[in-house]
């Protein structure tokens, strides 16, 4: 009996560690501390001043979304968000978040790590990426290309290291 239980033990942790080794050696397996690294933008970056609508025509003209047609999401997450079949958008108005509210803390949860806890519930959604006052999830309901997607969202955002200090970053830890 212990010969039968020692060697479904075995079976098991050779299994969990084929499946880990399987997923890490995967060409979509990003590693976790290069998943939410925000560059620094420049204070007199046009990211700034652009809008989600701004940055839904872009996704349009990149392809990635085949209109700017969108259903909003919850309120409390950010100061705007918006589903385009598949994607989420996210945008703050950071010079107006006010310290402890819940778009606050969902975007420096966004920011810092890459995920957002749903109204303080520890329900925690995932975040793709976020640049500036912008942020992208990518939904298993999106049926493009998600690298191009990623891609087009960093292109619009593009960031200037060049010069100026950080901006918008509501607790000065940027």
């Amino acid at each position: 009996m212990k010969k039968i239980t020692l060697s479904f033990l075995l079976l098991l942790v050779l299994a969990t560690a084929g499946a880990l080794v399987f997923v890490g050696l995967s060409p979509d397996f990003t590693e976790p501390d290069q998943l939410h690294e925000q560059p620094r933008l420049a204070a007199d970056n046009p990211i700034w001043d652009k809008s989600l609508d701004d940055l839904a025509g872009y996704l349009v003209d990149q392809g990635v979304l085949s209109s700017t047609d969108y259903q909003p999401l919850s309120d409390g997450i950010a100061t705007a968000a918006r589903g385009y079949s598949g994607l989420e958008l996210y945008w703050w108005d950071l010079a107006s978040l006010e310290e402890g509210s819940d778009e606050y803390n969902a975007y420096l949860g966004a920011r810092d790590d890459g995920s957002i806890d749903l109204w303080g519930s520890g329900i925690l959604m995932p975040v793709t990426a976020v640049r500036g006052p912008f942020a992208l999830n990518i939904t298993p309901a999106y049926t493009g290309d998600a690298a191009k997607a990623e891609q087009a969202f960093a292109q619009f955002c593009a960031e200037d290291t060049e010069g100026g200090d950080a901006h918008g970053d509501p607790d000065g830890t940027d």
